[in-house]
């Protein structure tokens, strides 16, 4: 669902530049607000491909272990 990553994405922006109406100087804060709703819609990405049974979760586990863990496969 490519949707939801875009959906956030734009929401994020959206949001950030509401809260930063007023100054110019925020530019950074409506790029961090844009970069959280691309991880939310990112989530809701992975979540509904996980619920669909389209992504192995023995297989995220693994990746996640190797980037974060730094295990060897």
């Amino acid at each position: 669902m490519p949707g939801l990553i875009v959906s956030g994405l734009v929401g994020g922006l959206i949001f950030g530049v509401i809260l930063v109406w007023q100054g110019a100087g925020a530019a950074g804060l409506v790029l961090l607000f844009t970069l959280v709703g691309l991880l939310i819609g990112f989530v809701m990405w992975l979540g509904w491909r996980l619920s669909t049974g389209q992504v192995d979760l023995q297989t995220v586990r693994a990746l996640i272990d190797v980037i974060f863990l730094n295990r060897n496969r």
